[in-house]
């Protein structure tokens, strides 16, 4: 299981307008997870642990590595 999922309410303006005049507004629910958590989960699944790299990598697009 994963970090908790939040919905919250946004409300936009769009452009049509009402009767008089006004922009129409609109509700919408915006679903959302700490992104900080997701991370952590992440790193700490052990089914990705040989995935994970903590320090940069030089890669190279040619075979004599002078095209990073």
């Amino acid at each position: 299981m994963g970090p908790e999922w939040k919905c919250k309410i946004v409300q936009t303006a769009g452009e049509l307008l009402d009767e008089d005049g006004q922009p129409i507004i609109e509700e919408h629910e915006l679903w959302i997870r700490d992104p900080v958590e997701c991370v952590h989960k992440l790193i700490g699944n052990p089914a990705f642990r040989e995935y994970i790299a903590y320090a940069p990598e030089k890669t190279y697009v040619d075979k004599h590595g002078r095209n990073r």
